[in-house]
């Protein structure tokens, strides 16, 4: 006997096909079930029924039928959801209609008092048998209308098939945004850390476990020639700092030896200077604001004899503020005296290394 039907083909339900011989009942399926309500089987397009008393039970990866199916039939089993790793998952809900004689149009509510409501994939059967899409049309999500009228009493099944995208993942393979917090109680395994737009690397880790701060803000500063500088009435001079060695995201006017970092936080200063000629027996520098508020009063105290080629070494960490203009003075307890910097004996690194 024919029948109306194709080969099932929803969406992206997984289905697969086997051909009856007359005598196998046990098939092998290609992804373990909990049960038989877990997949449809069609025998020749012929809905069957689960269960251990019915047509067919299904346990793991074996599907056995109460009896073989013939040989030559098309057996086609179609797996009501996929595997936890797919971006997709499914459920049905299975609708039943009884026909009053010549309907045409169901809609409404059901025989159980479910109202039908479908997406694009649904399956329709009458009375066991999987029809065809040209036997009958679908209207609104919520009306299915036979291309003829059924007979009195005739089952009708609609099978709605509604698929639903979790939409608050992060792709494994091409990533994504976490808008909230992110805890990891195990090892966190990466290799790049970036800013929230992805455009600059903050930090690299390589295959040793070695850490490189890509964007950390800092300056190499040096005097170059043997410039003098004049210590005004205030025992304070400006370091002549002319030549800018290298940079990132620091920056320095080599004229008024005037600099501003990037970001507020705390800053390392750590250089030496060496003094052709002073008269006084000690020196010292500091760091201020360009309109005399001062940073750090007394930097480093050099102690020694007055003369040629005293120097002075020393480092420190201060608060910073971003876009402000500071420089770096000296002073040798003199007023209106004039002392040169030795030129390429003299230098200052400036760099961030926290926050305020």
């Amino acid at each position: 006997m024919a029948y109306i039907g194709i080969d099932p083909n929803v969406g992206d339900i997984t289905f697969q096909k086997f051909s009856g011989t007359g005598s196998a009942t046990s098939f092998t399926l290609s992804q373990s079930v909990a049960s038989g309500e877990a997949i449809i089987v069609t025998v020749g397009n012929v809905i069957q029924e689960p269960g251990a008393t019915a047509s067919y039970i299904a346990q793991g990866t074996t599907l056995t039928f109460s009896e073989a199916p013939a040989n030559g039939d098309d057996i086609v089993v179609r797996f009501l959801g996929r595997a936890v790793d797919q971006p997709l998952s499914f459920a049905m809900q299975v609708f039943k209609y009884v026909a009053t004689s010549n309907q045409t149009a169901f809609t409404g509510a059901d025989s159980a008092g479910a109202i039908l409501a479908f997406g694009s994939d649904v399956d329709v059967y009458l009375n066991g048998v999987h029809l065809d899409t040209t036997d009958f049309t679908l209207s609104g999500g919520d009306t299915v209308t036979l291309a003829s009228g059924a007979t009195v009493n005739d089952e009708l099944v609609v099978r709605a098939f509604r698929s639903f995208a979790a939409t608050d993942t992060v792709s494994k393979a091409s990533g994504g945004a976490f808008t909230g917090a992110v805890t990891a109680t195990g090892g966190l395994n990466v290799g790049t850390i970036k800013d929230a737009s992805a455009t600059s690397t903050a930090m690299t880790i390589d295959s040793s476990g070695r850490v490189i701060l890509s964007a950390i803000p800092y300056i190499r500063l040096e005097v170059t020639g043997t410039p003098s500088t004049a210590i005004g009435s205030d025992s304070i001079g400006i370091i002549p700092l002319n030549n800018v060695i290298a940079s990132r995201g620091i920056t320095h006017n080599t004229s008024t030896f005037a600099f501003q970092v990037p970001v507020a936080g705390l800053y390392n200063f750590q250089g030496g200077l060496r003094w052709n000629s002073s008269s006084a027996n000690y020196l010292w520098w500091r760091v201020a604001q360009t309109d005399g508020t001062l940073v750090q009063n007394v930097l480093v105290i050099n102690t020694g004899t007055t003369g040629s080629f005293i120097s002075s070494f020393g480092s420190i960490i201060l608060p910073l503020a971003a876009s402000t203009d500071y420089r770096i003075e000296f002073g040798d307890g003199s007023a209106s005296t004039t002392t040169s910097v030795q030129g390429g004996q003299s230098f200052m690194t400036i760099h961030l290394v926290g926050g305020a």
